[in-house]
């Protein structure tokens, strides 16, 4: 999966540069030519953090097999938590924050890094790791599908449905099991230990194209009709609902995109940079951590130096030049001594 990591990462750049009307320079709450630029970019990126839960779930899901539970814990701590809060910190000094909001305050209310709102969601994942395990270590395949089946019904369909014809359900939240988008980090986890037919994946293929379809058409097609329909997300100026990870088209899009990439993995192999790929992946996470201090500190010198080139310019630009300073950055700074306990 290190190329699925690599392409993960490069594609949350993608959103947080090219993805962003005003780093891109473009106006999305109403149609322009320019400005489906970055609606498109949100729409075929948008699978980048789903893709790292469901690596986590296909990852830690079977930790039994290998270490005990205080083991687990230890690990994702010194490789997960701890560097989440010192950068966390670091940005509300750096980014100006502490000027207006406290520390504790500011952190509890995912307001220092916004891309850092991944961390939130894969702590309360991992404190739910060992009563999860054990269904995925003890429980049937067919209670697995069950319960992955049920949390999509309840966390990606309803609430898409609700939207869509305008009623209130507010029993999609009775459902006690199926928080914290559960459903990638269980569905991770069995693409990676299961075999699937291949009747079932083209199935799956097939679904997943008519669902990215959906999510274009409906997204541009329907974002800016006046007035604005009542229920919809329009937080970025134009419709989010349709592509949005939580519900169910976007799930279709993740969960075949994770399957075809568990599937090449043969294919990968014979790639003769194949031996690069664990090099390059062993550096997404640092990349992920410093991408946000990059864009905050490089940004503002791009738009004066590329602001006035074509749209096409800025957009590939933009997210190529912060993804390899962000890379040489975390290839840099783990050279200094102890950097490896904040930027594993």
């Amino acid at each position: 999966m290190d190329l699925l990591a690599i392409v993960s990462s490069l594609a949350v750049v993608m959103m947080h540069t090219s993805g962003n009307a005003t780093y891109l320079g473009v106006v999305v709450n109403k149609f322009t030519s320019d400005g489906v630029w970055s609606v498109l970019t949100n729409i075929l990126f948008a699978f980048a953090v789903p893709i790292f839960f469901m690596q986590s779930g296909a990852k830690v899901l079977n930790y039994r097999d290998r270490y005990d539970t205080k083991s687990f814990f230890t690990k994702r701590i010194s490789k997960v938590v701890i560097p989440f809060v010192f950068w966390s910190v670091l940005a509300y000094f750096l980014f100006g924050k502490w000027q207006s909001v406290p520390l504790l305050k500011s952190f509890l209310a995912e307001s220092i890094v916004g891309p850092y709102c991944f961390f939130y969601n894969i702590i309360a994942f991992y404190l739910s790791v060992p009563v999860l395990s054990l269904l995925t270590k003890y429980g049937s395949d067919r209670l697995l599908k069950g319960a992955i089946c049920l949390i999509v019904f309840f966390k990606s369909v309803l609430p898409l449905l609700a939207v869509a014809f305008g009623y209130s359900m507010p029993f999609i939240n009775a459902l006690p099991l199926g928080g914290g988008y559960l459903q990638y980090f269980l569905a991770g986890w069995y693409v990676a230990n299961h075999e699937i037919a291949p009747a079932t994946k083209k199935k799956l293929y097939l679904l997943a194209l008519l669902m990215l379809v959906l999510e274009i058409g409906l997204t541009l097609g329907l974002s800016y009709r006046t007035p604005r329909l009542p229920y919809y997300n329009y937080s970025l100026g134009y419709i989010k609902n349709f592509y949005d990870i939580a519900n169910f088209p976007e799930f279709c899009v993740v969960l075949a995109l994770f399957t075809w990439m568990k599937h090449s993995e043969d294919k990968i192999r014979a790639w003769r940079f194949k031996d690069h790929l664990p090099l390059l992946a062993g550096i997404t996470f640092g990349i992920y951590l410093l991408h946000p201090f990059v864009i905050y500190y490089l940004m503002p010198v791009l738009q004066k130096y590329l602001g006035a080139s074509p749209i096409y310019v800025r957009y590939f630009a933009y997210p190529l030049v912060i993804y390899l300073v962000s890379a040489a950055l975390t290839v840099l700074l783990r050279k200094i001594p102890g950097a490896k306990y904040v930027l594993p």
